[in-house]
């Protein structure tokens, strides 16, 4: 763990809240250290685990990759993507990755729950002070006397991370060389299937109960081999009240993209501006119709697809390895593939990530690392993606039942057609339909009752005959 006090090495003009970049450390990997974010409205204390370059710290990194996570904001949920990461890099290369202020238990949490717009001010204090204190690195060091080349920015970030740095991109903030957005929530957050599927957690009253439901679901989780960061988390009441306080502004501020910014970013040299990964069909159920839309602007070059990875791909064994792989082909410019399909290249075998990967890293760690409710829970969900290629429907037909709608007195729900489109022949197909008036309540309580019934179905996946009951779904990252 860094922690320093004092004046930088390097100069009056480094930040001495980044001095752990030049620190020597002990040689253990991640630098556990901290920021303080002292912008007024957004102050608070940050946790951050940081990658040096492997050719050590006396001088700048050549690319300073900055890493902004999704929510919940637990930097142990990333660390096997980014330790993989850091491994293929160039030896030049760090990578530093930040949570959220009010989401890591080591830090004390502020004193009100940061909102969505906060966080990213937050986000925006970091990325200027660290340009200001690389630039201060590579000049008062005498680098940029010798002809030594400045170091790169570069941003990639995670889910609504991935939003925040568009954001940034969008204000015109510069110095920025380029960014990956990985599995971005980039449009009407509030309409995806998850967002609807969950909508009374991020509401009164139950987003206030949440903190309490966390302590006594804590049992539960430790009997289902849950992983241990969310066990963590769910210790920790401050937490998931910022956790659940960030969720519900996403689902206020993240609406409609602005397409003609999007369109202009394709324009980008190749290796500049902003590189994408989705995951391939209709795994990804944070993301709505605007995928296609932002895919579309941005050309086949900056989308790509990987097929058996999930939204949130740090939950689910072998999946790391595979993004952090796809991340390194970016960093090398190496952004074309001989297989590209119509918003990408469509790249890794559905069946690779239950297989061969999950496999082999069986083989390096032992098989007791491998969390078997994860496991089958991904098989389970694979199958039902293989399904809906099948059977040529998608299993769930753009609902949009929206909870706002409710102060006006309109209503839309996502109701019930009994339809055999699965091979168990009982899975609910939702279809679109407006309900206005007196049929308002009516058809609210029967969209509960089969959330509750979606939500408690056993599940099943090619290989079992009978229904599983012991499956348990993973914390979703958002």
């Amino acid at each position: 763990m860094a922690s320093f006090d004092g004046e930088s090495s390097v100069g009056s003009n480094f930040d001495p809240r980044l001095d752990f970049l030049q620190a020597a450390g002990d040689g253990q990997l991640p630098v556990r250290c901290f920021f303080e974010h002292r912008k007024a409205g957004c102050e608070g204390l940050a946790a951050m685990t940081y990658w040096p370059p492997k050719r050590g710290n006396h001088v700048p990194p050549e690319n300073f990759i900055l890493f902004i996570l999704g929510n919940p904001g637990l930097l142990n949920y990333y660390q096997e993507f980014l330790e993989e990461l850091h491994a293929k890099i160039p030896d030049s290369y760090a990578i530093l990755c930040t949570s959220h202020v009010g989401h890591d238990p080591s830090c004390p949490p502020p004193s009100k729950p940061f909102d969505l717009i906060q966080t990213l001010e937050t986000k925006i204090e970091l990325v200027e002070t660290i340009q200001s204190s690389l630039n201060a690195w590579h000049v008062e060091g005498g680098l940029k006397g010798q002809g030594v080349p400045a170091p790169r920015f570069t941003l990639m970030g995670h889910s609504v991370g991935a939003w925040m740095c568009s954001q940034m991109l969008e204000r015109r903030m510069e110095g920025i060389h380029v960014t990956y957005l990985l599995f971005p929530t980039l449009g009407w957050i509030s309409r995806t299937w998850n967002a609807k599927k969950m909508w009374p957690v991020f509401r009164a009253p139950l987003r206030q109960m949440g903190p309490g439901v966390g302590v006594m679901l804590r049992p539960f989780f430790r009997m289902g081999n849950a992983n241990k960061t969310t066990i963590s988390m769910i210790h920790d009441r401050k937490v998931i009240k910022n956790v659940l306080h960030l969720a519900r502004s996403e689902m206020d501020n993240i609406r409609a993209p602005n397409l003609t910014w999007w369109k202009e970013e394709s324009y980008q040299p190749t290796g500049r501006g902003i590189y994408t990964v989705w995951s391939g069909g209709k795994l990804d159920q944070w993301v709505g119709k605007e995928a296609n839309q932002i895919r579309e602007s941005l050309g086949p070059e900056r989308s790509w697809r990987l097929e058996g990875v999930k939204h949130a791909f740090c939950l689910y064994p072998g999946a790391a390895p595979i993004v952090a792989n796809v991340v390194q082909r970016l960093l090398a410019n190496d952004v074309t593939h001989p297989d590209a399909a119509p918003h990408g290249p469509m790249i890794t075998d559905p069946n690779e990530i239950t297989r061969s990967h999950t496999r082999a890293r069986e083989e390096a760690n032992g098989a007791a690392e491998i969390d078997p409710v994860m496991e089958k829970q991904a098989q389970r969900e694979q199958y039902y993606a293989a399904q809906q290629q099948i059977d040529g429907e998608a299993e769930y037909q753009d609902a949009t039942y929206e909870p706002e709608a409710e102060a006006n007195g309109d209503y839309q729900d996502a109701t019930y057609q009994p339809a055999a489109t699965y091979a168990d022949k009982h899975h609910p197909v939702y279809i679109q339909t407006n309900v206005v008036g007196d049929e308002h309540h009516e058809k609210k309580l029967q969209h509960e009752r089969l959330q509750a019934e979606e939500l408690s179905r056993p599940a099943y996946n090619q290989t079992d005959s009978q229904p599983d009951v012991n499956i348990q779904r993973p914390y979703a990252v958002v």
